[in-house]
């Protein structure tokens, strides 16, 4: 998406805050509401865990598939695959620098 193209949302500034001290941030909310657009402006890698085939190698092995994506890493719709959850605290536990993981997508996981 052109820079041009974004429209500046009220939590740019809160959002560019934290993630330069945290080394992971969770956004949730409803569907269609620029969470994805939004987290896209940090990111170097995303993954789209809706996507089969982008999200396979996090179902079969998380860990490995996230120490594998050049980071920041944008995970969106993070509740298609819960165990990320478990791989993305791992990493943090190991390597707790600010700004390595944006998750995006709604309040819990699905099904």
């Amino acid at each position: 998406m052109p820079v041009s193209a974004y429209l500046p949302r009220l939590v740019d500034g809160p959002l560019e805050d934290l993630f330069s001290q945290l080394p992971a941030l969770l956004v949730v909310g409803p569907r269609a509401i620029g969470k994805t657009t939004t987290a896209r402006r940090f990111e170097r890698s995303v993954v789209r865990l809706d996507v089969p085939a982008e999200s396979a190698a996090f179902r079969f092995d998380a860990d490995a598939a996230l120490r594998a994506m050049p980071e920041p890493v944008l995970l969106d719709e993070w509740q298609e695959v819960p165990e990320l959850m478990g791989a993305v605290r791992r990493a943090v536990d190991e390597d707790s620098r600010p700004g390595r993981f944006l998750l995006t997508g709604s309040a819990g996981p699905t099904g």
